[in-house]
């Protein structure tokens, strides 16, 4: 198996590339013979090697990625290597294939852009003090020039080599029937940051959250740990564009001021009450 072919993957332009190339990728491994096992885990390593360079975070608090850096992030984020079972590890190579054919689509709506990340990410750090939340923490957004059929934005957390808690936004461009702006969905996922950094669970809600959102949201009636963690998210946009030059981002714009200062307040409390020592 040559280097080459490896190479090619990785050089990948986009994502319905990407998926041809590893499905080219299982074809050729599995005619080896022998050292398949070995093949499979030579490909993890490079493409770690690719998407890990732990210097690359120092003093850095967070960092954007686009084009092929993050086609490979992004599959590095989907595969789950096993050790000793190429088989395991062909079939998930597979599954991303599928998954990039049958959910992913051109373009549709606009998507976030580089320098508006930065101005949100300087915004809500001054406002609202997020690099607390990200103290010894590594922060990557992705932005992907495809579209999702189900979701705009998704957040992975986990530890990195070094030992950090890593966090990563894959930012599509918005779907045709999505009411969001790109930039209400970053905040919505900075919301999820904050709900792990607290809890390290999106099924567990932070401290106080549901009295809060029976109090704003619902009079009456539980609602699931997903829901929650849902309304916790947009509860974080909320107190980040409140009174801020992200208001215009703002998703809930009929809500009266006296709750968005509640909520606001309420999310102000939670980070402070961050241990960062």
């Amino acid at each position: 198996m040559s280097d080459t072919t490896i190479e090619n993957i990785l050089n990948a332009k986009d994502l319905f590339e990407l998926a041809d190339r590893i499905e080219g990728f299982i074809i050729s491994v599995e005619k080896v013979e022998r050292d398949k096992n070995q093949i499979l885990r030579s490909f993890y390593d490079q493409l770690t090697i690719k998407c890990f360079e732990i210097d690359f975070y120092a003093n850095m608090p967070y960092k954007v990625f686009s084009g092929n850096n993050g086609i490979n992030l992004y599959l590095k984020d989907k595969w789950r290597h096993f050790a000793s079972s190429y088989r395991k590890n062909i079939g998930r190579l597979q599954t991303i294939a599928n998954d990039i054919r049958s959910k992913m689509t051109n373009p549709q709506g606009p998507r976030i852009s580089g320098d508006d990340v930065a101005f949100i990410m300087e915004t809500v750090d001054q406002n609202l003090n997020f690099s607390k939340i990200l103290n010894q923490s590594y922060f990557e957004v992705i932005l992907l020039d495809h579209s999702h059929i189900e979701w705009n934005s998704f957040l992975s957390a986990r530890a990195s080599p070094n030992g950090k808690q890593g966090y990563r936004i894959m930012a599509t461009h918005v779907r045709e029937d999505s009411c969001d702006s790109p930039q209400c969905v970053l905040l919505h996922e900075l919301g999820h940051v904050l709900h792990m950094r607290l809890t390290r669970s999106l099924d567990t809600p932070p401290s106080g959250f549901i009295k809060l959102q029976q109090k704003i949201f619902s009079k009456g009636g539980e609602l699931s740990n997903y829901l929650l963690s849902e309304l916790f998210a947009d509860c974080f946009a909320i107190a980040a564009a409140f009174g801020s030059p992200l208001e215009k981002y703002d998703p809930y714009v009929m809500m009266l001021d006296v709750d968005k200062g509640i909520i606001t307040a309420y999310i102000i409390s939670l980070i402070q009450s961050i241990d960062i020592a």
